[in-house]
């Protein structure tokens, strides 16, 4: 099973509304599991989103953001990616005007036809 990981730095005062936007390659495969976490200090002023190309994945709706401060969240799912050129996209807002904020993410990949 892989496991991409990736940290998301998000600089202070980056708003919702434009957030940072970061594209990471993936290969083929099916994500079963998606881990994200929001270091302390945070401070429920960060909120992240994961994306397949351009559907989300976490949380559930594009209008909801992944929040909290030393939280760790987990999305079982079961999300099938063909073919080449795929990628996960990450984004993230930071309204804290002191201190810019790193979230951690990663996600658990298995080949198409294996069973998590």
């Amino acid at each position: 099973m892989a496991c991409p990981y990736w940290n998301l730095l998000i600089p202070r005062c980056t708003p919702k509304s434009d957030p940072v936007k970061i594209r990471k390659g993936i290969k083929p495969g099916r994500i079963v599991e998606i881990n994200a976490y929001l270091p302390a200090g945070c401070a429920g002023l960060v909120g992240v989103q994961i994306y397949h190309r351009g559907h989300i994945l976490a949380p559930a709706d594009k209008g909801e953001w992944i929040i909290g401060d030393n939280r760790a969240w987990h999305w079982k799912l079961d999300w099938v990616i063909y073919g080449g050129g795929n990628y996960i996209a990450l984004w993230g807002y930071n309204l804290d005007d002191s201190h810019d904020h790193t979230a951690e993410l990663s996600i658990s990949l298995v080949p198409r036809w294996s069973r998590a």
